[in-house]
């Protein structure tokens, strides 16, 4: 599983997307050892979370572990409340 700093949550569409098609993304900086350096990722669409929130889980089936999150980003917390209708719900 790979660790993601600097991360926050896009969010895919605009004001006329409707709700229910609105889906979340995980943007930030993760560590891939094959390559020994840092990569800035944008992962498919949030489907879930695990232990406690500190995982996010990808349509894909890929999970990350999140590290320090970006200075000034949405808290997680507040996303799934301004959100309701998002699968981290």
């Amino acid at each position: 599983m790979k660790q993601v700093t600097k991360w926050r949550i896009i969010v895919s569409g605009d004001a006329y997307t409707p709700p229910e098609c609105t889906r979340f993304h995980l943007q930030g900086v993760a560590m891939w050892a094959a390559l020994g350096e840092p990569d800035h990722i944008t992962t498919s669409a949030i489907v879930g979370t695990e232990d406690n929130g500190r995982v996010m889980v990808t349509r894909s089936g890929s999970r990350y572990r999140l590290g320090e999150p970006l200075e000034g980003s949405m808290d997680l917390s507040a996303m799934v409340e301004k959100h309701p209708w998002t699968p981290l719900t």
